[in-house]
Protein backbone atom coordinates (compact mmCIF):
# COMPACT_ATOMS: atom_id res chain seq x y z
CA UNK A 1 0.00 0.00 0.00
CA UNK A 2 2.74 2.43 0.88
CA UNK A 3 6.29 3.01 -0.73
CA UNK A 4 7.68 3.87 2.50
CA UNK A 5 6.65 4.67 5.94
CA UNK A 6 7.20 8.57 5.88
CA UNK A 7 4.04 7.86 2.55
CA UNK A 8 2.05 6.71 5.00
CA UNK A 9 1.93 10.51 6.99
CA UNK A 10 2.11 12.42 3.71
CA UNK A 11 -0.54 14.81 1.98
CA UNK A 12 -0.94 14.48 -1.90
CA UNK A 13 0.15 18.52 -2.08
CA UNK A 14 3.03 18.06 0.26
CA UNK A 15 4.34 14.46 -1.51
CA UNK A 16 4.25 17.00 -4.73
CA UNK A 17 6.70 19.82 -3.16
CA UNK A 18 9.10 17.25 -1.51
CA UNK A 19 9.31 14.80 -4.55
CA UNK A 20 12.42 14.99 -6.73
CA UNK A 21 10.79 15.96 -10.19
CA UNK A 22 9.42 19.16 -8.38
CA UNK A 23 13.11 19.97 -7.13
CA UNK A 24 14.41 19.73 -10.85
CA UNK A 25 11.89 21.80 -12.43
CA UNK A 26 13.04 24.18 -9.90
CA UNK A 27 16.38 23.81 -10.50
CA UNK A 28 15.94 24.96 -13.64
CA UNK A 29 14.08 27.55 -13.14
CA UNK A 30 16.83 29.18 -10.70
CA UNK A 31 19.54 28.34 -13.34
CA UNK A 32 17.08 30.53 -16.09
CA UNK A 33 16.85 33.09 -13.42
CA UNK A 34 20.54 33.35 -12.45
CA UNK A 35 21.54 33.47 -16.67
CA UNK A 36 18.72 36.32 -16.78
CA UNK A 37 20.60 37.88 -13.71
CA UNK A 38 23.92 37.62 -15.48
CA UNK A 39 22.87 38.66 -18.78
CA UNK A 40 22.33 35.99 -20.88
CA UNK A 41 20.80 36.94 -24.55
CA UNK A 42 16.94 36.65 -24.79
CA UNK A 43 17.76 33.43 -27.48
CA UNK A 44 19.60 32.05 -24.69
CA UNK A 45 17.07 31.67 -22.49
CA UNK A 46 14.54 30.71 -24.92
CA UNK A 47 16.71 27.91 -25.53
CA UNK A 48 17.09 27.00 -21.58
CA UNK A 49 13.57 27.62 -21.11
CA UNK A 50 12.53 24.84 -24.33
CA UNK A 51 14.90 21.97 -23.21
CA UNK A 52 12.88 19.31 -21.44
CA UNK A 53 13.54 18.97 -17.26
CA UNK A 54 15.12 15.65 -16.69
CA UNK A 55 12.65 13.73 -14.32
CA UNK A 56 13.96 12.26 -10.92
CA UNK A 57 14.36 8.42 -12.06
CA UNK A 58 16.49 10.20 -15.16
CA UNK A 59 18.36 12.21 -12.66
CA UNK A 60 19.06 9.31 -10.14
CA UNK A 61 20.15 6.69 -12.85
CA UNK A 62 22.95 9.48 -13.93
CA UNK A 63 23.71 9.98 -10.14
CA UNK A 64 25.40 6.84 -10.44
CA UNK A 65 27.73 7.40 -12.49
CA UNK A 66 28.58 11.12 -11.50
CA UNK A 67 27.86 10.53 -7.59
CA UNK A 68 26.93 14.15 -8.13
CA UNK A 69 23.38 14.72 -8.27
CA UNK A 70 23.53 18.96 -9.70
CA UNK A 71 26.06 17.53 -12.03
CA UNK A 72 23.91 14.20 -13.18
CA UNK A 73 20.95 17.06 -13.27
CA UNK A 74 23.20 19.74 -15.45
CA UNK A 75 24.26 16.56 -17.99
CA UNK A 76 20.59 15.59 -18.71
CA UNK A 77 19.37 19.20 -18.88
CA UNK A 78 21.93 20.36 -21.45
CA UNK A 79 21.64 17.20 -23.53
CA UNK A 80 17.70 19.00 -24.51
CA UNK A 81 19.63 22.08 -25.51
CA UNK A 82 21.74 20.77 -28.62
CA UNK A 83 25.46 21.70 -29.36
CA UNK A 84 25.19 25.45 -29.17
CA UNK A 85 28.26 25.92 -26.98
CA UNK A 86 26.90 29.58 -26.18
CA UNK A 87 24.08 28.34 -24.27
CA UNK A 88 25.50 25.76 -22.27
CA UNK A 89 28.10 28.48 -21.99
CA UNK A 90 25.54 30.46 -19.79
CA UNK A 91 24.43 27.03 -17.68
CA UNK A 92 25.15 27.13 -14.26
CA UNK A 93 27.43 30.22 -14.73
CA UNK A 94 29.32 31.48 -12.22
CA UNK A 95 27.19 28.88 -9.80
CA UNK A 96 28.26 26.21 -7.44
CA UNK A 97 26.03 23.39 -6.34
CA UNK A 98 24.77 24.90 -3.04
CA UNK A 99 23.35 27.91 -4.99
CA UNK A 100 20.75 25.59 -6.79
CA UNK A 101 20.40 23.56 -3.89
CA UNK A 102 19.78 25.92 -1.31
CA UNK A 103 17.84 28.52 -2.99
CA UNK A 104 15.35 25.60 -4.60
CA UNK A 105 15.38 24.79 -0.47
CA UNK A 106 14.11 28.18 0.12
CA UNK A 107 11.44 27.82 -2.30
CA UNK A 108 10.45 24.79 -1.25
CA UNK A 109 10.02 26.27 2.36
CA UNK A 110 8.00 28.72 0.74
CA UNK A 111 5.87 26.55 -1.42
CA UNK A 112 5.17 24.04 1.89
CA UNK A 113 4.56 27.22 4.23
CA UNK A 114 1.76 28.04 1.67
CA UNK A 115 0.36 24.59 2.12
CA UNK A 116 1.03 24.36 6.15
CA UNK A 117 -0.90 28.01 6.25
CA UNK A 118 -3.84 26.98 4.73
CA UNK A 119 -4.21 23.90 6.80
CA UNK A 120 -3.81 26.05 9.66
CA UNK A 121 -6.09 28.25 8.78
CA UNK A 122 -9.07 26.08 8.67
CA UNK A 123 -7.82 23.97 11.89
CA UNK A 124 -7.97 27.40 13.60
CA UNK A 125 -11.50 28.39 12.28
CA UNK A 126 -12.46 24.88 12.60
CA UNK A 127 -11.57 24.89 16.29
CA UNK A 128 -12.36 28.24 16.84
CA UNK A 129 -16.00 27.90 15.89
CA UNK A 130 -16.29 24.89 18.07
CA UNK A 131 -15.53 26.81 21.31
CA UNK A 132 -18.09 29.51 20.57
CA UNK A 133 -20.42 26.62 20.37
CA UNK A 134 -19.35 25.25 23.20
CA UNK A 135 -18.71 28.71 25.43
CA UNK A 136 -21.77 27.71 27.97
CA UNK A 137 -20.96 23.63 28.15
CA UNK A 138 -19.98 23.76 31.75
CA UNK A 139 -17.18 21.13 32.76
CA UNK A 140 -14.81 19.96 35.38
CA UNK A 141 -11.50 22.04 34.86
CA UNK A 142 -8.72 19.65 36.24
CA UNK A 143 -4.96 20.18 37.25
CA UNK A 144 -2.78 17.66 37.86
CA UNK A 145 -5.14 15.65 36.94
CA UNK A 146 -7.30 16.40 39.88
CA UNK A 147 -10.40 17.87 39.47
CA UNK A 148 -10.06 22.30 40.42
CA UNK A 149 -13.13 24.35 39.57
CA UNK A 150 -15.79 24.57 37.02
CA UNK A 151 -14.83 26.03 33.48
CA UNK A 152 -16.24 24.94 30.12
CA UNK A 153 -15.59 23.13 26.80
CA UNK A 154 -15.46 26.04 25.10
CA UNK A 155 -12.97 27.98 27.35
CA UNK A 156 -10.34 24.95 26.75
CA UNK A 157 -11.28 25.15 23.05
CA UNK A 158 -10.49 29.08 23.30
CA UNK A 159 -7.10 28.69 24.49
CA UNK A 160 -6.12 26.35 21.87
CA UNK A 161 -7.32 28.13 19.22
CA UNK A 162 -5.21 31.32 20.61
CA UNK A 163 -2.54 28.78 20.60
CA UNK A 164 -3.17 28.14 17.01
CA UNK A 165 -3.37 32.05 16.20
CA UNK A 166 0.12 32.20 17.68
CA UNK A 167 1.47 29.10 15.69
CA UNK A 168 0.14 30.94 12.19
CA UNK A 169 1.98 34.45 13.75
CA UNK A 170 5.31 32.44 14.31
CA UNK A 171 5.06 30.92 10.81
CA UNK A 172 4.54 33.84 9.40
CA UNK A 173 7.10 36.14 11.40
CA UNK A 174 9.61 33.34 10.85
CA UNK A 175 9.29 33.01 7.14
CA UNK A 176 10.95 36.35 6.35
CA UNK A 177 14.13 34.53 7.41
CA UNK A 178 14.00 31.09 5.68
CA UNK A 179 12.22 32.17 2.49
CA UNK A 180 15.51 32.88 1.44
CA UNK A 181 18.12 31.86 -1.43
CA UNK A 182 21.80 32.70 -2.66
CA UNK A 183 23.66 33.25 -5.89
CA UNK A 184 26.76 34.43 -5.17
CA UNK A 185 29.01 31.69 -6.18
CA UNK A 186 32.05 29.50 -4.30
CA UNK A 187 32.96 30.68 -0.64
CA UNK A 188 29.52 33.36 -1.69
CA UNK A 189 31.34 36.51 -2.29
CA UNK A 190 30.07 37.59 -5.68
CA UNK A 191 33.01 36.74 -8.07
CA UNK A 192 30.98 36.58 -10.78
CA UNK A 193 27.19 37.99 -10.11
CA UNK A 194 27.17 41.14 -8.28
CA UNK A 195 24.19 41.60 -5.43
CA UNK A 196 22.01 43.79 -6.83
CA UNK A 197 21.59 40.82 -9.57
CA UNK A 198 21.28 38.26 -7.21
CA UNK A 199 18.35 40.60 -5.08
CA UNK A 200 16.74 40.81 -8.99
CA UNK A 201 16.82 36.81 -9.43
CA UNK A 202 15.91 36.12 -6.29
CA UNK A 203 12.81 38.64 -5.92
CA UNK A 204 11.80 37.08 -9.22
CA UNK A 205 11.61 33.50 -7.71
CA UNK A 206 9.93 34.80 -4.60
CA UNK A 207 12.87 35.00 -2.29
CA UNK A 208 14.92 37.00 -0.02
CA UNK A 209 18.84 37.17 0.02
CA UNK A 210 20.72 36.36 2.89
CA UNK A 211 23.32 39.21 2.11
CA UNK A 212 25.91 38.13 3.15
CA UNK A 213 26.60 34.21 3.19
CA UNK A 214 29.61 31.68 3.01
CA UNK A 215 29.18 29.06 -0.18
CA UNK A 216 25.86 27.40 1.44
CA UNK A 217 22.69 29.37 3.00
CA UNK A 218 23.86 29.30 6.86
CA UNK A 219 21.45 26.98 8.26
CA UNK A 220 20.30 29.03 11.40
CA UNK A 221 17.49 29.99 8.93
CA UNK A 222 16.92 26.28 8.35
CA UNK A 223 16.55 26.41 11.79
CA UNK A 224 14.09 28.81 11.51
CA UNK A 225 11.71 26.83 9.59
CA UNK A 226 11.89 23.49 11.51
CA UNK A 227 11.13 25.49 14.35
CA UNK A 228 8.23 27.32 13.55
CA UNK A 229 6.90 23.26 12.43
CA UNK A 230 7.90 21.88 15.89
CA UNK A 231 5.57 24.91 17.40
CA UNK A 232 2.75 24.16 14.71
CA UNK A 233 3.24 19.76 16.25
CA UNK A 234 3.01 20.74 19.76
CA UNK A 235 0.23 22.42 19.63
CA UNK A 236 -1.49 19.81 17.76
CA UNK A 237 0.28 17.27 20.05
CA UNK A 238 -2.02 19.58 23.19
CA UNK A 239 -5.16 19.58 21.75
CA UNK A 240 -4.95 15.92 20.52
CA UNK A 241 -3.64 15.01 24.26
CA UNK A 242 -7.24 16.66 25.72
CA UNK A 243 -9.43 14.22 23.37
CA UNK A 244 -7.75 11.17 24.39
CA UNK A 245 -8.04 12.10 28.62
CA UNK A 246 -11.21 13.20 28.01
CA UNK A 247 -11.86 9.99 25.77
CA UNK A 248 -10.85 7.78 28.81
CA UNK A 249 -14.11 5.41 29.97
CA UNK A 250 -13.99 7.05 33.51
CA UNK A 251 -14.74 10.66 31.84
CA UNK A 252 -16.53 10.33 28.76
CA UNK A 253 -16.94 13.36 27.60
CA UNK A 254 -16.14 12.88 24.27
CA UNK A 255 -15.00 10.45 21.55
CA UNK A 256 -13.40 10.05 18.10
CA UNK A 257 -16.11 9.62 14.92
CA UNK A 258 -15.37 6.77 13.78
CA UNK A 259 -16.28 4.66 10.62
CA UNK A 260 -18.79 2.27 10.55
CA UNK A 261 -16.01 -0.81 9.84
CA UNK A 262 -13.31 0.94 12.01
CA UNK A 263 -12.16 -1.24 15.20
CA UNK A 264 -10.98 -0.63 18.49
CA UNK A 265 -9.95 -3.82 19.67
CA UNK A 266 -8.95 -7.26 18.42
CA UNK A 267 -10.45 -8.80 21.75
CA UNK A 268 -12.50 -6.23 23.22
CA UNK A 269 -15.49 -5.49 20.96
CA UNK A 270 -16.33 -2.81 23.11
CA UNK A 271 -13.11 -0.69 22.62
CA UNK A 272 -13.30 2.79 21.04
CA UNK A 273 -9.76 3.96 21.22
CA UNK A 274 -8.82 7.42 20.33
CA UNK A 275 -6.46 6.31 17.83
CA UNK A 276 -6.37 9.53 15.82
CA UNK A 277 -5.28 11.47 18.76
CA UNK A 278 -2.40 8.83 20.02
CA UNK A 279 -1.09 9.31 16.46
CA UNK A 280 -0.90 12.84 16.62
CA UNK A 281 0.92 12.73 19.56
CA UNK A 282 3.30 10.26 18.59
CA UNK A 283 4.06 12.29 15.00
CA UNK A 284 4.51 15.30 16.79
CA UNK A 285 7.58 13.49 18.42
CA UNK A 286 8.74 13.22 15.12
CA UNK A 287 8.82 17.10 13.73
CA UNK A 288 10.10 17.90 17.72
CA UNK A 289 13.05 15.54 16.86
CA UNK A 290 14.04 17.11 13.29
CA UNK A 291 14.85 20.81 14.90
CA UNK A 292 18.18 19.41 17.23
CA UNK A 293 19.21 17.41 13.87
CA UNK A 294 18.76 20.48 11.55
CA UNK A 295 20.40 22.70 14.36
CA UNK A 296 23.49 20.67 14.04
CA UNK A 297 24.65 21.17 11.42
CA UNK A 298 24.24 25.40 11.38
CA UNK A 299 28.12 24.86 12.32
CA UNK A 300 29.78 24.44 9.38
CA UNK A 301 34.01 23.46 8.77
CA UNK A 302 35.31 27.38 7.34
CA UNK A 303 33.01 27.81 4.25
CA UNK A 304 31.42 24.14 3.67
CA UNK A 305 31.02 21.12 4.45
CA UNK A 306 28.68 18.22 3.65
CA UNK A 307 27.66 16.91 7.02
CA UNK A 308 24.16 18.50 7.07
CA UNK A 309 23.18 17.70 3.71
CA UNK A 310 22.35 13.73 4.08
CA UNK A 311 20.52 15.24 7.41
CA UNK A 312 18.53 17.90 5.72
CA UNK A 313 17.24 15.27 2.74
CA UNK A 314 15.44 13.31 5.70
CA UNK A 315 14.71 16.10 8.24
CA UNK A 316 13.23 18.50 6.17
CA UNK A 317 10.90 16.32 3.72
CA UNK A 318 10.12 14.53 7.14
CA UNK A 319 9.06 17.88 9.28
CA UNK A 320 7.31 19.25 6.36
CA UNK A 321 5.31 16.11 5.36
CA UNK A 322 4.43 15.63 8.83
CA UNK A 323 3.43 18.56 9.90
CA UNK A 324 1.11 19.01 7.01
CA UNK A 325 -0.27 15.44 7.70
CA UNK A 326 -0.88 16.43 11.46
CA UNK A 327 -2.74 19.16 10.47
CA UNK A 328 -5.46 17.90 8.23
CA UNK A 329 -5.30 14.99 10.71
CA UNK A 330 -6.56 17.20 13.32
CA UNK A 331 -9.29 19.19 11.38
CA UNK A 332 -10.42 15.54 10.73
CA UNK A 333 -10.51 14.50 13.96
CA UNK A 334 -12.11 18.05 15.15
CA UNK A 335 -15.06 17.91 12.97
CA UNK A 336 -15.95 14.42 13.37
CA UNK A 337 -15.62 14.46 17.49
CA UNK A 338 -18.70 13.61 19.28
CA UNK A 339 -18.99 15.86 22.02
CA UNK A 340 -21.17 15.09 25.24
CA UNK A 341 -22.43 18.46 27.03
CA UNK A 342 -24.70 16.40 29.17
CA UNK A 343 -21.86 14.15 30.63
CA UNK A 344 -19.93 17.24 30.74
CA UNK A 345 -22.25 18.65 33.19
CA UNK A 346 -23.29 15.36 35.33
CA UNK A 347 -19.62 15.38 35.92
CA UNK A 348 -19.48 18.63 37.10
CA UNK A 349 -22.79 18.45 38.99
CA UNK A 350 -21.88 15.28 41.30
CA UNK A 351 -18.31 16.97 42.09
CA UNK A 352 -18.04 18.85 45.18
CA UNK A 353 -14.51 19.34 44.74
CA UNK A 354 -14.75 21.88 42.48
CA UNK A 355 -16.36 23.53 45.50
CA UNK A 356 -13.26 24.17 47.27
CA UNK A 357 -12.37 27.70 46.02
CA UNK A 358 -15.47 28.99 45.95
CA UNK A 359 -16.28 28.36 49.69
CA UNK A 360 -12.59 29.23 50.66
CA UNK A 361 -13.59 32.93 49.27
CA UNK A 362 -17.18 33.35 49.98
CA UNK A 363 -15.69 32.47 53.90
CA UNK A 364 -13.31 35.58 52.97
CA UNK A 365 -15.71 37.83 51.33
CA UNK A 366 -18.90 37.60 53.58
CA UNK A 367 -17.61 36.64 57.07
CA UNK A 368 -15.12 39.19 57.34
CA UNK A 369 -12.37 35.99 58.14
CA UNK A 370 -8.59 35.85 56.92
CA UNK A 371 -7.96 33.97 54.19
CA UNK A 372 -5.79 31.17 55.76
CA UNK A 373 -8.37 31.00 58.19
CA UNK A 374 -11.06 30.59 55.44
CA UNK A 375 -8.66 28.07 53.54
CA UNK A 376 -7.67 25.52 56.91
CA UNK A 377 -11.73 25.22 57.32
CA UNK A 378 -12.08 24.46 54.05
CA UNK A 379 -9.02 22.05 54.16
CA UNK A 380 -9.88 20.25 57.22
CA UNK A 381 -13.78 19.83 55.75
CA UNK A 382 -12.54 18.19 52.47
CA UNK A 383 -9.92 16.17 54.25
CA UNK A 384 -12.26 14.55 57.08
CA UNK A 385 -15.04 14.18 53.86
CA UNK A 386 -12.47 12.13 52.01
CA UNK A 387 -11.33 9.95 54.97
CA UNK A 388 -15.38 9.44 55.11
CA UNK A 389 -15.19 8.39 51.76
CA UNK A 390 -17.47 11.19 50.58
CA UNK A 391 -20.24 9.76 52.70
CA UNK A 392 -21.09 12.38 55.20
CA UNK A 393 -22.70 15.16 54.49
CA UNK A 394 -20.30 18.14 53.54
CA UNK A 395 -22.03 20.70 54.86
CA UNK A 396 -22.21 18.81 58.39
CA UNK A 397 -17.89 18.60 58.17
CA UNK A 398 -17.82 22.14 56.85
CA UNK A 399 -20.16 23.75 60.13
CA UNK A 400 -17.57 21.13 62.28
CA UNK A 401 -14.22 22.69 60.68
CA UNK A 402 -15.68 26.18 61.20
CA UNK A 403 -16.81 26.06 64.70
CA UNK A 404 -13.60 24.11 65.70
CA UNK A 405 -11.67 27.02 63.85
CA UNK A 406 -12.97 29.48 65.61
CA UNK A 407 -13.24 28.12 69.47
CA UNK A 408 -8.95 27.91 68.61
CA UNK A 409 -9.03 31.47 67.58
CA UNK A 410 -11.65 32.57 69.97
CA UNK A 411 -13.24 34.30 67.01
CA UNK A 412 -17.36 34.48 67.12
CA UNK A 413 -18.84 35.83 63.40
CA UNK A 414 -22.30 34.20 62.19
CA UNK A 415 -21.94 30.67 60.79
CA UNK A 416 -21.99 30.56 57.42
CA UNK A 417 -24.88 28.86 55.48
CA UNK A 418 -22.99 25.64 54.75
CA UNK A 419 -25.66 23.95 53.39
CA UNK A 420 -26.56 26.62 50.26
CA UNK A 421 -22.76 26.56 49.62
CA UNK A 422 -22.34 23.22 49.22
CA UNK A 423 -25.48 23.44 46.86
CA UNK A 424 -23.85 25.97 44.48
CA UNK A 425 -23.33 22.97 41.88
CA UNK A 426 -26.97 22.92 41.52
CA UNK A 427 -26.39 25.97 38.78
CA UNK A 428 -22.86 25.13 37.72
CA UNK A 429 -23.41 27.92 35.25
CA UNK A 430 -23.13 30.58 38.01
CA UNK A 431 -19.88 29.40 38.33
CA UNK A 432 -17.84 30.39 35.04
CA UNK A 433 -15.39 32.60 35.12
CA UNK A 434 -15.81 36.44 32.91
CA UNK A 435 -15.19 34.83 29.30
CA UNK A 436 -17.31 36.43 27.69
CA UNK A 437 -15.40 39.23 26.34
CA UNK A 438 -12.87 36.93 25.00
CA UNK A 439 -15.26 34.68 22.98
CA UNK A 440 -16.41 38.21 21.58
CA UNK A 441 -12.46 38.78 20.48
CA UNK A 442 -12.71 35.19 19.39
CA UNK A 443 -15.69 35.82 17.43
CA UNK A 444 -14.62 38.78 15.56
CA UNK A 445 -11.13 37.38 14.61
CA UNK A 446 -13.02 34.16 13.27
CA UNK A 447 -15.79 35.82 11.47
CA UNK A 448 -14.66 39.45 10.56
CA UNK A 449 -17.82 41.38 9.69
CA UNK A 450 -17.12 43.55 6.50
CA UNK A 451 -18.05 47.38 6.75
CA UNK A 452 -20.57 48.70 3.67
CA UNK A 453 -18.08 51.13 3.21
Amino acid sequence: MYGNELERYTTPVMSQVWSGDWKFRQWAEIEIEAAKALGAPQDVINVMDRASVPTASAVEQEETKTRHDVIAFLNLWRAGMGDRDDVLAWTHKGLTSSDIVDTANGLRFKASTDVIRASLEKLTHCVGNQAILYKDAVRVGRTHGQSAEVTTWGWRLAAFTYDLIRAERRLSALSELYEVGKLSGPVGDYKSMAPADELRALRNLGLRTTFASTQIVTRDTYVDYVFALSQIASVIESIALEVRLSSRSEVGEMREGTLGSQRGSSAMPHKRNPITAEKLCGLARVVRAQVDVVAQGVASHHERDISHSSVERIALATASQVTDYMLVTCLRMMSDLRVYPEVMRENVVGNLDLLSSVIKNRLTEDHGVPPEFAYEVVFWAFDAWRDHGKSTSLAELLADSWLAACESKNVHPGEPDFEALTGLLEEPEKLVGQTRFVFEELNAHLNPVDLPF
